[in-house]
């Protein structure tokens, strides 16, 4: 299996964008949230927030629960990536709570989106957000499930 794409990890300063295969590395996180996009610059920032707000929440919590979101861009053409950099500049940092950016090269559509990152997910419990029906209600009461 060829992964085609990088993977740019950017909850670290020493951050590298890699394309290895993580299938055989142990569990990392609690829960990793795949959130795929295609030019969702506007509906980021709302979802973001309240996932983040959620997670540090659950951190606060529960000394070993951690997480990593990962942000699918399926060859957007808009300012995604560059908007998902942004807002993730702006959370506090949280060393349990990791943020990575997948781009693929090409659009390929959703399912293969979300069926690539699989992969490279560092956990054994996975939960996908969907920019596209994203309610904050639905979010919150589903993430809490986690």
């Amino acid at each position: 299996r060829v992964f085609q794409g990088a993977i740019e990890n950017l909850s670290n300063s020493d951050s590298k964008k890699t394309s290895s295969n993580l299938l055989l590395d142990p569990a990392k996180y609690s829960l990793s949230l795949i959130i795929p996009a295609f030019n969702e610059e506007k509906r980021l920032k709302h979802m973001l927030s309240d996932v983040f707000t959620v997670l540090r929440v659950k951190t606060k919590r529960d000394l070993n629960y951690s997480a990593e979101i990962l942000l699918v861009d399926d060859g957007s053409k808009d300012q995604t990536v560059k908007e998902y950099k942004r807002l993730v500049s702006t959370f506090e940092k949280d060393s349990r709570i990791t943020f990575k950016l997948i781009k693929l090269r090409t659009n390929s559509g959703k399912g293969k989106a979300v069926s690539e990152v699989t992969y490279h997910c560092l956990t054994f419990m996975r939960c996908l957000l969907c920019l596209g029906s994203f309610s904050q209600f639905g979010t919150k009461y589903s993430l809490c499930r986690c």
